[in-house]
């Protein structure tokens, strides 16, 4: 470990609790994963055991340690850009949602609280799909970001008979893991949010698709619609949840508009832009036409001719898109070509490039 490293990691516990307490914790993991940081990620996520809930609650609050320590250390550094960033820490998301769906299903399926499914559903975690919204449906997580989820499950898999127990059964599911990721004991992986569901204040935690399509269909709000646009399946049966999304798409992206849709899009960026106090010149996010296309999701829906490179895609590399094909800003230079995923430099050529180590 070289002095610079040396002189981040140390400046990095005297101004961090949170990362003192990490190193303290993982201090023998950290030096030899700086000498690898995407191998270190990579191993990190893969090693990840595969067994009962009362194993893997343990061992993603492990991983959880590791990769906030490892993408907290080379943010520092200005080894990793903003998307390694968050992509770390959306890819642990992703990956503690999964692994935890399967488990608990799995062990329902073995106790017998979801009958007609038998273990061979185990794979596919019986129907049952974990939806991405917000930051994490874009990856865009941050080290604080708690994760909005929306959780279906596949009615057409079980029998009329069998549906109010397999609901029930679910529902306990969804209670379950969301205990596993946000319960304190040795940390907490990330905390969780289900209230985006329809209607949030009367229906249950995990719901049916065919009643959630019902909702929506009828009774969809145009802000339910801009939550759908960074939507994605990220744990559970991902072919489900990717079938429902595609039954939602009329919805969200929407052919023709009326004049309430249109208001309704723009009275929830002005609710929005109030509560914040935005606005005006020193906001150029909110107060200049040309950006809020992109920006905003409350415009967004308004285009009904969006592609699909546009929907659900991160921040950055939607306004590329958008201005990729002339809605903001101008036109592309002749031979570019849109944004190439960043790579990162040497932890100890970032920390070389100041005297302190940091930014």
């Amino acid at each position: 470990m070289t002095g610079a490293v040396r002189t981040l990691l140390v400046g990095a516990a005297g101004s961090s609790p949170y990362l003192a307490e990490l190193m303290a914790r993982e201090g023998e993991w950290l030096g030899p994963a700086l000498d690898d940081p995407e191998g270190a990620l990579d191993a990190a996520l893969r090693d990840l055991p595969d067994g009962p809930p009362d194993r893997l609650g343990p061992a993603l609050r492990q991983a959880k340690r590791r990769v906030a320590l490892l993408a907290g250390i080379m943010d520092l550094a200005g080894a990793w850009s903003l998307q390694m960033v968050t992509g770390a820490l959306s890819r642990l998301a992703d990956l503690a949602v999964d692994r935890s769906i399967r488990a608990l299903v799995a062990e329902a399926i073995a106790k017998g609280r979801l009958p007609g499914l038998g273990p061979e559903d185990a794979g596919t975690a019986g129907g049952m799909v974990a939806l991405a919204m917000g930051k994490m449906g874009a990856g865009e997580l941050n080290y604080s970001s708690d994760i909005d989820l929306i959780c279906l499950f596949d009615e057409t898999r079980v029998s009329r008979e069998d549906f109010p127990a397999v609901r029930a059964g679910f529902v306990k599911v969804t209670r379950a893991m969301t205990a596993m990721l946000q319960d304190r004991t040795d940390g907490y992986v990330f905390r969780v949010d289900l209230r985006l569901r329809p209607d949030a204040a009367v229906t249950p935690v995990c719901m049916a698709m065919a009643g959630a399509e019902a909702y929506y269909e009828s009774l969809g709000r145009t802000w339910e619609r801009a939550a759908y646009i960074k939507a994605r399946p990220c744990g559970g049966d991902i072919a489900a949840g990717e079938g429902f999304l595609d039954t939602l798409r009329p919805f969200v992206w929407r052919r023709h508009l009326d004049f309430a849709a249109i208001q309704d899009a723009h009275d929830m960026r002005l609710r929005i832009r109030d509560h914040k106090g935005l606005g005006g010149a020193a906001e150029p996010r909110w107060a200049r036409p040309e950006a809020r296309p992109w920006r905003h999701p409350g415009d967004r829906v308004l285009r009904p001719d969006a592609p699909a490179h546009r929907r659900g895609d991160a921040t950055p590399r939607c306004g590329c898109a958008a201005r990729w094909r002339g809605w903001i800003g101008s036109s592309p230079p002749a031979g570019s070509r849109p944004m190439p995923p960043p790579r990162s430099p040497p932890i100890t050529a970032a920390c070389a490039r100041s005297s302190t180590g940091s930014r």
